[in-house]
């Protein structure tokens, strides 16, 4: 009957465990990052044991149940796969939100875009060959050539705001992963500590795991855990974190690229191999994508200036004067009239020869530049060469978006297999809940028909009592 009461108390005390498991699943079935476990129950030891001085019985008596562990439902496999995978969609994130800002600074089509803003300044020099003595005609010219020469200044100014804008986040990107690593060095130490108590720290390695998927999503890590509990985690072939040590990264100005960050090993200086992530999205984005864009943009306004000043130098001005450049500047982000131009709208050399007031001679070269190829070593017009532009960041931009959506579509899918694995259901634990009051309110039965039955026999026969 000792042995009958002892089990009872046993699987009290198991189901009891059980039961505040449930109720630890439930309470945190919307907690981010966690995973449901469950209490794995096991026979406790029987008598007697295979001893030399072993009680002479036959067979084995048991002893009722004991908690082996609490079990967490989590599957490493498809946590990696998450991880790697959302390195990659971060990094497409970042792409494809570069291609849809520069989408939105070019505004093309529109009526404020550059290529409208080119259509305006060729006609106003058709309209000036019509009538070159015309004032408005020559207001037009000056006015039209000052709006496109502000387009290309505010499009390059905008796109070098952008540039600084991701480059601003590369710092912000370098500060949050080591503050990530340095969260999960210190949770490394609280695991190993717990696990060499004998302990399961389920809830702690849920926690790191949080941290290691957002440090996925801006770093392409690699990393595997440690037979002490504890996770080393590697970037680019070098050792991030082991242990409760993590290595710093340091954004630095580089001055080989206009003093924008450039990302070091805080120890060796070294450049840091990223791969993919978030971090890597930004750097390319910021040096490759607005690059590109950007060059595309200074080689187009820098052929309008030179090919309109080398026209418009060989023509005359009203008052007879030649070699007067119409544009001044290099490139997208300073081109402007020239002084002359600016100061008065006679200097504008729209006469192919001095001293004939109604030639307009010069002003039809210079609006006829517009379909002269002078763009990609004479394959292209102005007009061309900016409409291959528009396509190409399209077409482009169309790739990231498209990229990025396939996968996402995957993250999402391995999403979803992790939560099938790890993911509390209300379901499954009411059910199990209901399972464990059951064997809960039997063993306390046990125990009430126990103590009734020793109690008669302590005091049932008169004899045992006194």
């Amino acid at each position: 009957m000792l042995n009958s009461m002892g089990i009872a108390v046993r699987a009290l005390q198991a189901h009891q465990r059980v039961i505040e498991v449930i109720d630890h699943n439930l309470a945190n079935i919307n907690t981010p990052g966690y995973s449901r476990q469950r209490v794995l129950l096991t026979e406790s030891i029987p008598f007697n044991q295979p001893v030399m001085n072993r009680a002479e019985q036959k067979g084995q008596i048991g002893t009722g149940v004991t908690i082996a562990r609490i079990e967490r439902f989590n599957s490493e496999y498809l946590n990696a796969a998450v991880r790697h995978e959302s390195s990659l969609l971060s990094h497409q994130t970042v792409a494809g939100d570069a291609y849809s800002q520069i989408e939105v600074i070019l505004h093309e089509p529109s009526e404020v875009g550059l290529n409208n803003g080119m259509s305006a300044f060729w006609s106003a020099w058709n309209d000036l060959n019509a009538d070159p003595g015309n004032m408005a005609a020559r207001v037009a010219v000056q006015q039209s050539g000052a709006q496109l020469s502000a387009m290309f200044r505010d499009t390059a100014q905008q796109l070098d705001g952008l540039r600084s804008n991701l480059d601003l986040r590369v710092t912000t990107d370098v500060a949050e992963i080591n503050d990530l690593t340095k969260q999960i060095a210190a949770m490394n130490v609280t695991i190993e500590q717990v696990i060499a108590l004998g302990n399961q720290p389920n809830d702690l390695r849920d926690q790191r795991d949080l941290l290691l998927d957002k440090l996925a999503n801006l770093a392409d890590i690699h990393y595997q855990e440690n037979t002490n509990g504890g996770i080393t985690v590697s970037l680019g072939g070098r050792m991030l974190i082991q242990d409760g040590t993590s290595i710093n990264m340091v954004a630095q100005q580089d001055g080989s690229n206009g003093n924008l960050m450039a990302v070091r090993w805080a120890d060796t200086n070294a450049k840091v191999a990223l791969g993919e992530g978030e971090l890597a999205g930004l750097l390319d984005a910021r040096d490759r994508i607005v690059p590109g864009v950007r060059t595309s943009l200074d080689q187009l306004a820098a052929s309008i200036i030179t090919n309109v000043n080398t026209a418009h130098r060989a023509g005359y001005t009203a008052g007879g004067v030649n070699n007067v450049d119409f544009f001044g500047g290099a490139d997208a982000a300073t081109i402007d009239l020239s002084a002359a131009v600016q100061s008065d709208v006679n200097n504008i050399a729209a006469a192919a020869v001095a001293g004939a007031p109604g030639d307009g001679q010069n002003a039809m070269l210079i609006a006829q530049l517009r379909s002269t190829l002078t763009m990609q070593t004479g394959t292209a017009t102005f007009d061309g060469y900016y409409r291959g532009v528009i396509t190409q960041l399209g077409l482009q931009a169309q790739q990231a978006n498209r990229t990025k959506d396939n996968q996402s579509t995957l993250v999402t899918h391995l999403t979803d297999r992790k939560d099938e694995v790890s993911s509390v259901s209300a379901d499954e634990e009411s059910v199990e809940l209901i399972r464990s009051q059951r064997a809960y309110q039997a063993a306390a039965r046990v125990i009430t028909a126990t103590d009734e039955m020793l109690d008669k026999l302590i005091n049932g026969t008169g004899v045992v009592g006194r």
